[in-house]
């Protein structure tokens, strides 16, 4: 995901994926996609419990026809019964989209996607819910999505969390990064650039230049420095000015 967003930027990242810290790829994995697909899960769970509740008191039995219709009725039941798992996850996952999307023109400023980086979204959601469906299929069958089987409520929260990991990873990549300033001081020359990551004492930073041919990544030294942060464009919106470098 890290990679990704990198390679959003045009800067390389074979090289700086291996220098950061491991601590800081378990973060950024844990709470850019982890978390959110627990979420979801949760989320789900809530709806399938309260769907278990409401449904049996909208249900109405009603009695099928004889002869031909019958045989007719119990194809269509069985056939809309194997399709109900690929609805709900294409439901789902759409559903998710348009609150990311939402999500997005609220936050435009920072976070605005375009409209070609919107349709990569909408595959993300609709392949991911359908791979999902058919390695499921393929493998332990459709049996766990009945509604009687309780006790499996954990797998199909599980299953529709799963759907949703090429949405949550394609928000992740396309999230932007900070662009952060170190100020000077009498070591440490001034310095900018995208936030890539940190470690101890030192910033990893990725070059503004306009011309993506020329970007490159830094390491910039941290310690003792001021440094400020912002996710807006530092050319619409400047940081403020460093504080003066002491002397004497």
């Amino acid at each position: 995901m890290l990679a990704g967003r990198l390679m959003m930027y045009h800067l390389p990242w074979e090289i700086v994926i291996s220098q950061l810290p491991q601590s800081f790829l378990v973060t950024v994995g844990v709470t850019e996609v982890i978390a959110p697909l627990v979420i979801i899960g949760l989320i789900y769970s809530l709806v399938l419990l309260a769907d278990w509740q409401v449904r049996p008191m909208l249900l109405i039995q009603r009695a099928l026809p004889s002869g031909w219709s019958t045989r007719f009725e119990a194809v269509r039941l069985q056939v809309e019964r194997r399709a109900a798992p690929f609805r709900e996850l294409i439901g789902w996952t759409l559903s998710g989209l348009v609150l990311f999307l939402v999500a997005r023109v609220a936050f435009g400023a920072a976070t605005g996607w375009s409209p070609v980086q919107a349709l990569i979204a909408t595959l993300a959601a609709v392949l991911g819910a359908a791979a999902t469906y058919l390695v499921l299929r393929s493998s332990i069958g459709l049996a766990w999505w009945s509604h009687r089987r309780r006790s499996r409520s954990w797998l199909r929260a599980g299953v529709v969390a799963a759907a949703f990991l090429p949405l949550i990873a394609w928000n992740a990549i396309t999230l932007p990064m900070p662009y952060a300033q170190v100020c000077p001081t009498r070591s440490v020359p001034k310095a900018g650039g995208w936030l890539i990551g940190q470690t101890s004492d030192r910033l990893i930073l990725g070059n503004a230049d306009p011309d993506p041919a020329r970007r490159s990544i830094s390491l910039t030294a941290s310690s003792d420095a001021t440094i400020m942060a912002t996710y807006q464009d530092p050319k619409v919106v400047p940081l403020p000015a460093c504080p003066p470098v002491p002397t004497g």
